[in-house]
């Protein structure tokens, strides 16, 4: 639904005697959409530089800097400034680095999930995080800039360079209708504009069983391509008494 707006006039046309005005928030009124925000939106849809080109190539939004914004914020909780900041207040927080868990990231990955997937898979989604979580502090601690346990976006970004297929299955497990919920959209408002309501219910539901569906996909594909390799890694190094070798492996 996000893809379907609709770019308006720049900004509402004003009368003469308004100059008086406070000139603040009019783009902000709930029956337009002025252009410099959806430009801005689309811009921050644009490929991430900084990201593997070859999934890029296939995923050309998902490594978009909003994107990664977003799977950070629903990963750890921690919000970004807002637009008003400026430049520079933004670049010192991208840069800060913000405590996180194993527990609270399992906490977040449970709310990526519908209760039927969790309750189908709730150790591979607490083993999931386990990994995640390594992994996360293993590319923050690479870029050398804090002695602090935790993570900043930029120790995200990294994440997302050194493992973007663990990224890809993350963003599809909070965005699993990605790649088809525009179609989606479309026929429901193709429904809804015929006044087919019930249709348009039957189309929602059809698209959460798909979505639930994919979901499990994901967390399955992800489980057996990483979490459980390096689950076997980590058993061996315990019985081997190596615990920092499995520590690095993560």
């Amino acid at each position: 639904h996000l893809f379907l707006s609709v770019p308006r006039a720049s900004s509402p046309v004003r009368s003469p005697l308004s100059d008086e005005e406070d000139d603040n928030d009019h783009w902000q009124d709930s029956t337009t959409l002025p252009f410099e925000v959806f430009y801005k939106f689309v811009r921050a849809l644009r490929v991430n530089p900084l990201c593997s080109d070859a999934y890029d190539a296939n995923h050309p939004y998902i490594f978009s800097d909003l994107l990664c914004r977003l799977v950070f914020c629903a990963l750890t909780g921690h919000e970004g400034v807002t637009y008003t900041a400026g430049a520079a207040v933004a670049f010192k927080h991208d840069a800060t680095v913000k405590p996180i868990c194993s527990q609270s990231l399992f906490e977040s990955l449970k709310l990526f999930l519908s209760d039927e997937g969790l309750r189908e898979s709730s150790e591979e989604v607490q083993a999931f995080s386990e990994f995640v979580f390594g992994a996360l502090l293993r590319s923050q601690e690479s870029l050398r800039a804090s002695g602090q346990s935790g993570v900043s976006f930029n120790g995200f970004q990294n994440f997302v360079r050194q493992k973007p297929q663990v990224y890809l299955h993350l963003a599809f497990l909070l965005f699993p209708l990605a790649m088809r919920g525009e179609h989606f959209a479309a026929e429901e408002m193709h429904l809804m504009q015929k006044a087919l309501n019930h249709r348009a219910g039957e189309l929602r539901e059809k698209a959460a069983a798909l979505a639930r569906q994919l979901q499990k996909r994901h967390l399955s594909e992800v489980f057996a391509e990483f979490v459980q390799p390096w689950k076997e890694v980590c058993r061996r190094a315990s019985r081997s008494g190596n615990k920092e070798f499995s520590k690095r492996e993560m």
